[in-house]
């Protein structure tokens, strides 16, 4: 009776034994699943490189308490591990500080570009791919997210299944910049639906034929006014993709083609290769203001730094208001005036809050070359 007990007492270590294996097995199984995910990387020539999770986890890890502000101005922080995405890109083949740009991309869509700027200036720079521990990340987040410290949310780009590298950000030479209020009273506005609000949006589509030049291989650039700045193919812009100028989160850009929590929120200006449409009331959140004859106003060489003129000196600069009337001012009259705005739109006044043009609609650059 004794041996016989011993025997079941080994065939159940046996059992055990087994379903250990078994279940040690299976979770093998599911990691080797997770870890066989890919992030593809493609080059400015078009050529790819793919990478696995499991090549990931084999780079040295990197470890960040990491903390980001959304644009809602709530602050979220987590405990994030994974390589530099400096050696990722090195792991592909390519060196992160020879290119002019790095766009990473979502599987939900989702993109952002890092420009060198940014690039050079955040040193935890990594591609998280354990969060708070998890090294099987929640579906909305896998199989690894940007984590760029010092930078707003939108930076922090999750789901990456595609990483681009740009030889070249195409350059912009501005030629004009226009009031969008006053640009587009002629042009017929639509609904747009925005989280069960019908609110008023227009048609890109309906604008590009109203300019000079516009560059398909350019990027369309938009700015929030809480800094975030973004790049689209100007390509993907040209058709169905709308500005929403009222309800939440407005001005906006939506699509039906396009998840509505993309969306750069509270835009500042966005350009082309050639012009720029900016709302001055979310410039204010950020630029510079002065008190002008009780006015506020925003210096108008401010604007035109801020929307890419870097250097001003040696312009000239045609403003155009809703008449058709202009008035030309040099660089120094530029450097002396100020944009305020009201209900009848916005003014060009000088420092004594004397108005030179009322109701501004486009300021164009005069260039001697």
């Amino acid at each position: 009776m004794r041996s016989m007990k011993w025997i079941g007492i080994v065939l159940g270590v046996m059992m055990l034994s087994l379903v250990l294996v078994l279940t040690l097995s299976a979770c093998s199984k599911g990691d080797d699943a997770y870890d066989s995910q890919t992030i593809t990387v493609v080059f400015p020539d078009e050529s790819t490189q793919v990478l696995t999770i499991a090549q990931l986890r084999d780079m040295p890890q990197q470890q960040l308490d990491a903390s980001f502000k959304r644009s809602t101005g709530t602050v979220e922080e987590y405990d994030m591990e994974g390589p530099l995405l400096a050696d990722v890109l090195r792991e592909a083949g390519a060196d992160i500080d020879t290119y002019a740009g790095v766009s990473v991309g979502g599987s939900d869509g989702y993109y952002t570009m890092l420009p060198q700027d940014i690039i050079q200036e955040t040193s935890s720079l990594i591609l998280a791919i354990t969060v708070d521990g998890k090294s099987q990340l929640n579906k909305d987040i896998a199989p690894a997210q940007l984590a760029v410290q010092g930078q707003l949310g939108p930076y922090w780009v999750k789901m990456i299944d595609t990483i681009v590298l740009y030889d070249v950000v195409p350059e912009k030479r501005i030629a004009s910049i226009w009031v969008f209020d006053s640009f587009a009273r002629d042009i017929e506005a639509e609904t747009f639906p925005y989280f069960g609000s019908d609110d008023t949006a227009y048609n890109l589509e309906k604008i590009w034929p109203m300019l000079d030049n516009v560059d398909s291989k350019a990027f369309f650039t938009m700015k929030s006014s809480d800094g975030y700045q973004r790049n689209e193919s100007l390509n993907s812009v040209l058709k169905q993709y709308f500005i929403k100028v009222d309800g939440e989160d407005a001005p906006i850009n939506v699509s039906p083609n396009i998840d509505p929590t993309f969306g750069v929120k509270n835009i500042a200006w966005f350009s082309t290769n050639e012009d720029v449409f900016i709302f001055p009331d979310q410039l204010t959140r950020y630029c510079a203001t002065e008190q002008v004859g009780g006015r506020k106003a925003i210096p108008l060489d401010e604007i035109c730094y801020e929307v890419g003129l870097e250097d001003l000196s040696g312009l000239a600069y045609e403003l155009v208001d809703a008449q058709g009337l202009r008035v030309t001012l040099d660089s120094a009259g530029i450097a002396t005036a100020f944009l305020s705005f009201d209900d009848k739109g916005s003014h060009v006044i000088d420092a004594d809050a004397n108005i030179l043009v009322e109701d501004l609609v486009r300021i164009c650059v005069i260039r001697g070359d």
